[in-house]
This record gives structure tokens, sequence and C-alpha cells, in this order.
């Protein structure tokens, strides 16, 4: 679908631009730009916008607000029809940036109290640009954009009539003046006290030089101020024989706790205003009270996710349907659902764990409904991470395990591909380096390794082009899908070094508690460094491989499916095929059909399965047709051309406790594709 947009229905271009420049902000400007924008007769929130723009520079302020948003923007939303299908046709829309810059603006609408967006030409299916009319222009209460930002409040464009509907968005309330109207006290204190500790340090940071001289005598008095001006920058004073200044401090030697303590105090307020507590976001010395933080900051994300999502359904869909979006009459967008366990398997799951460990109490109360108290662990800790549990090396292992296993393969020795990658962009040197760093406190889960991380992904990115390179004779891949799953390569980077990280700052104590030296650290840390950097390693960079040809691959399919509208499964024959996959070998059905959503290669880590596109064929019957989890894990059963992504999202890399959701929303505490 192709539409251009009218010329008459872009709002912004009825505006004269403005700079709204930024002036110091104190308590008696914050109050009268809040009069002025509840004023009954002419409400103007200029002045309440200009105070806005100049509180988000506060760098604790800014991390709140994108923490909280980052909460949900990094969850998968999909489309649903009104069965509670999943519609995957949909999921183009949603990888659009548009789509994710829409919902970042509704959210900010908590913040500023209103957003308006608006939408650009739509050409294949997605508009060309989405863009936010200035706030300063924008009108909540009289429906207009104004033409300047001090235009009366009724005077100008009405964004909730045509043509400007057509292409134009407005989430907010009339009335609302978001969160930093409360917040911008807190910063403003925050500001004028960090001056004043500035002026302090000036005063009694450094010494000061003081010459004495005949000031009567003007030459002696030139040679004395250039003498001490010239010593260096600090606070200097030329002052006549007889003269004294005096700096009278404080009697305490810790004055400075008055200005730190006032700021820490602000920063806390900020975080119990933005994000209901403190203990996800300031450091303190006591995190007894960690799940209680973390229970507060999820109710804020689940009520964040419903307010995105009834923007989405009651506004943003209809929208987009007006203009032509192929999106079905009773069609719901939400976060995708964690799968369930019905209650008998969900019970035999929980006393098949406790075999391994522990379960946290406020599970079984959660799941079940039954109050429930554990004994006290009898064994010794682990690590100084308390008593055994099933831990990340068992649940990888299990995972992995079900690659073929065969004497031939186990007597070869040799480095993979991905091994050798690796050691290229991470030498044994680099590695025996950032042990030193984690051992001394310099790298931490909270602050991992920049070059590990590279050194990940890089690996994963040769692996996806390798696969696309070896797809080409199928086409060339859609650019938009192969950015999507080097994304989602990145990210998967981002949780194995993190992971790796955890794991290796746990052997830092041994089996009592007590420190190691680094000799025994080393020792400890070694075959993790062998399963993270060598037998994972391969299996992941195998299916780096493996994903992306399969993705390219259908990306053919898909373009190929007038002419060429049968798929048929099949393995490579050789003795090292799966059980399952041989059950799966010869299978043929349409392209369209959801089976290959379910069960299309891979099945399982380095599995070498393919699909043999045909032009006429006879389905085959797959009713009953049934997989285990050991047979084929659920993890795999994704398209990873639709979903756009080469690794399960349920991987155990993504496993962290309710203490660091944060880290991995946060892509744990890494950038973003670097």
């Amino acid at each position: 679908m192709t539409r251009k947009k009218p010329t008459a229905a872009n709002p912004i271009d009825q505006t004269m631009p403005l700079q709204l420049y930024r002036i110091t902000q104190n308590i008696a400007v914050w109050r009268d730009a809040v009069n002025q924008a509840e004023s009954t007769s002419n409400p103007n929130r200029t002045e309440l916008i200009r105070n806005y723009n100049d509180i988000v520079l506060d760098p604790h302020l800014t991390a709140l607000m994108q923490s909280r948003k980052n909460k949900i923007l990094s969850k998968e939303w999909n489309f649903y029809n009104e069965k509670g299908e999943e519609i995957e046709e949909l999921d183009n829309i949603i990888q659009q940036p548009w789509f994710v810059k829409t919902l970042e603006y509704a959210l900010d609408s908590l913040f500023y109290g209103y957003s308006l967006v608006q939408f650009g030409d739509i050409i294949n299916d997605s508009f060309t640009s989405c863009e936010l009319v200035p706030r300063e222009y924008v009108s909540p209460e009289g429906g207009v954009v104004k033409s300047l930002p001090n235009s009366a409040y009724n005077q100008g464009k009405p964004f909730n009539e045509y043509p400007y509907n057509q292409w134009c968005l407005f989430v907010g309330e009339k009335k609302e003046l978001g969160l930093l109207a409360k917040a911008s006290p807190l910063v403003i204190y925050k500001k004028f006290v960090t001056a004043n500790w500035s002026e302090f340090a000036e005063m009694f940071g450094m010494p000061y030089r003081i010459g004495k001289t005949n000031i009567n005598d003007t030459q002696a008095f030139a040679n004395m101020k250039k003498a001490v001006q010239s010593v260096g920058s600090n606070a200097s004073a030329v002052i006549d024989m007889e003269d004294v200044i005096e700096f009278v401090e404080a009697s305490k030697g810790d004055s400075y706790n008055v200005y730190d303590r006032f700021i820490e105090r602000m920063n806390s307020e900020l975080s119990k205003l933005i994000v209901g507590q403190t203990g996800t976001t300031d450091m303190g010395k006591n995190r007894g009270s960690d799940d209680v933080h973390q229970n507060v900051a999820d109710e804020y994300g689940k009520r964040d996710e419903w307010y995105l999502r009834a923007f989405i359904n009651t506004k943003f869909i209809p929208f987009l349907q007006n203009l032509g979006f192929a999106i079905p009459k009773g069609a719901v967008c939400k976060v995708e659902e964690e799968d369930e366990f019905e209650t008998k398997e969900l019970a035999k799951f929980a006393t098949d764990l406790l075999k391994y460990g522990t379960i946290e109490e406020d599970f079984i109360m959660k799941k079940f409904g039954v109050p429930f108290r554990q004994f006290a662990p009898t064994t010794l800790p682990v690590g100084g991470q308390g008593a055994k549990k099933l831990s990340l090396e068992d649940k990888i292992q299990n995972l992995y395990s079900q690659i073929h296993s065969c004497s031939v393969c186990n007597e070869v020795e040799q480095a993979s591909d991905g091994e050798i990658l690796f050691q290229g962009l991470f030498s044994p040197n680099d590695l025996n380096d950032l042990l030193m760093a984690i051992y001394y406190g310099y790298v931490t889960t909270a602050k991992p390794s920049i070059g590990l991380y590279k050194a990940y992904g890089m690996v994963f990115e040769k692996g996806i082009n390798s696969g696309i390179e070896f797809a080409l004779e199928f086409g060339k891949p859609d650019p938009l899908m192969l950015e999507a799953l080097k994304d989602n390569s990145w990210n998967f980077a981002a949780a194995k070094t993190w992971q790796f990280t955890k794991d290796i700052e746990a052997q830092i104590v041994d089996e009592l508690g007590d420190k190691r030296t680094f000799k025994e650290f080393l020792k400890a840390v070694d075959p993790i460094g062998n399963l993270y950097n060598k037998t994972w390693l391969e299996t992941e960079y195998n299916l780096s491989v493996s994903n992306s040809q399969n993705a390219s691959q259908w990306d053919s399919f898909e373009r190929d499916k007038k002419v060429l509208p049968f798929l048929k499964y099949q393995t490579v024959g050789d003795a090292r095929v799966r059980d399952s996959h041989k059950r799966l070998d010869g299978i043929i059905r349409r392209v369209d059909d959801k089976f290959w959503s379910m069960y299309g290669p891979s099945n399982g880590y380095n599995c070498r399965c393919m699909l043999i596109q045909l032009e006429d064929a006879k389905e085959s019957d797959v009713l009953g047709l049934e997989f285990t989890e050991n047979e084929v894990p659920s993890a795999f059963r994704f398209n990873p051309a639709k979903k756009k992504r080469i690794y399960p999202k349920d991987h155990p890399y993504y496993e962290v406790s309710t203490k660091y959701r944060d880290d991995k929303n946060n892509n744990f505490n890494l950038p973003i594709r670097p």
C-alpha cells in the first residue's frame, strides 16, 4: 500500500519555528509556569515545557525515565486475532521504527502530560516518517496546534478534526501536566545545592595565594599581582602588609556531607516518583528488601503495559486501519505472554526441581495459592551463593545435549570455526586480563567487559553473514530482516557476556565463602572459560549460520510461493540425523501452512535439516504428529524469518533473578549493537 499525505494535513508546517531558549530555573519560575498551565481563562504550557526541557538534562532523572520506558519497550509485542491466535503477517508492522517510536512517544506522555505524533507518507505499507509535534505549540486544552507558542490556547489548527486527525495521533489528557511537574522542584533544589557545593569546593578545596606588599606603591602592587596570578588558577589576593583575610569554615570537617546527603535525598525522591522505589536504581547498604523494591518496579511496569496496550488497541490500531493498513477487525496488540504450564504439569515440574535445589516461597504462593515455608538448607554454601540449585551450566548442558553425539565426532579435537574466530578477536592474554579485572572488581555484572561483548557479537554476526552468503543462490535477503537478526545476535552476546561475568564472579570465593588466591581463582574458572568460549560457542555459532541461512531461504519461499507453493522437509540422511528429525523427513505442506512456524528448520542446536520448494506435490497428513520437549525443544518452534531472531527468547542466558531484571532490560548493561 502506498498513500500520499496531503500537504494541508501537516500541522508542523503551519507553525512558525522559534527556538525555545533555556533560562535559569528556580522555584518561583516553576510555580509561575504551573500557574500559567493551569489557567482557566487562557492555559499556556510554553514556560512549563521550557522548564521540562531544562530539568530532563539531569542525568539521574534521564536514567530513571529511560529505565521505566525500557522496561516496556524491551518486551515483545504481537498482534492477535479474535481467537487469540498470533497474526504473524503483522510482525513486520511491529518491527518498523515508526511503530516503536510511536510507543515511546506514548510513554513520554506520562512524563510530559501529552504527545502529538505526526506521520508522513505511506510507502510499501510503512510510514516514511514519525515525528513529535513540538509540545510548546500544542494546546491540549484547546485541541489545536498553535502557530506561535504564546498564541491563545484555542487559536490554531484543530488536530482532532479532518484532515489533521487522519495523519496525527494525540496521546494524553487535556489537564494532565505529567510527572515532570512534580520532578521539577526536586531537580531545581538539587541543581542549586550542587552549585553551592561547587562554590564550597572552590573556596576550601584548594589553597589560596596571598601576596602582601605596599599597595600604595603602584609598581610593587602590579608586580605582586602578576606574581600571584601566574602561579596557578586558584583564587588569589594582593593585600597591604597590615591587612588580614579570614576564612571561617564550619567547625565540622565533614561539611561536604550536607551537600552530598541532600543531593542523595533528592535522587531518592526522584526514584520514588518515577519508578516507585529506590532499590533498583540507587546504591544502598541495606539490600535486604530487594524483592519488595523489584515488586514495586514490576507493578509500575505492569501499569505502563496496560496504559500502552489501551492506547494501541483503542487509538493506534483504528488509526492505522483508517489509513488502509491490513489489520483485521477485532485484532489486538499485546505483550507476548510467557508459556504457562497447566496446574498439574507445573506441580510436577516444581516437584522435580526440588530434587536439585530450592524454590522461592512466594512462587508456591503465587502459582498454587498455598502458604509455604521451606526448611533451612543443611548443605554447605557453594561458591558463596547458598544451597546448590540447578545451575546455568546444567540448563545449557541439558539444552545442548540434544545435539548428536558419536565416537567419531568426539575424537575430533580441532578448533571449531566459532572458536577460531573468537580467538582472533579475544586472545588468551585478553582473557587473562579480563579474569584479573573481574577478580579485583574492576569488571562486574554492573559493568561487564565491552571487549568480550564485541568478540562474542562479531563471532555471531560473522556466522550470520556466512549463512546469508551460503543462501545467496536463493536471492538477496530482506535488509530489514537481516538487521533484525544481527540485533538479536548482539543482544544474545550481551546476555552471554553478563552470564559469563556472573559465573566467573561466583568463583572469587570458595565453597566455604573464603576468598581464593588469584592462582586458585584461575584454576577454578578454567572449566567455565572452556564451556563459554569453546563448547557452547561452537553450538551458538553454528546456530547463527543455520538460522540466518533458513531465514534468508524463507524470504525466497515467500517470493516464489505463487509458482512453487509447496515445501518438503529434508534431512541430510546420514547416521548423525536425530530420530525425531527422521520423523519429519519427507513431510510436504504448503508454504503458508502454520506447520512450518512450529517445525521448520532449525529444530535443535546443530540441526542440518533443510526445506525444498516444490511446484506440485501432495500434502502430507500431519494430524497427530507431536514431539516431546527433548525431541524438538519448544525454544526452536519459531520461524527465524518471521520472528526476526536467531536465538530462542527463553535461552538460559536470559534467565535472571528479580534482583537483576533491570540489567536484562538494559541490554545487560552493555551498549546496543556497538
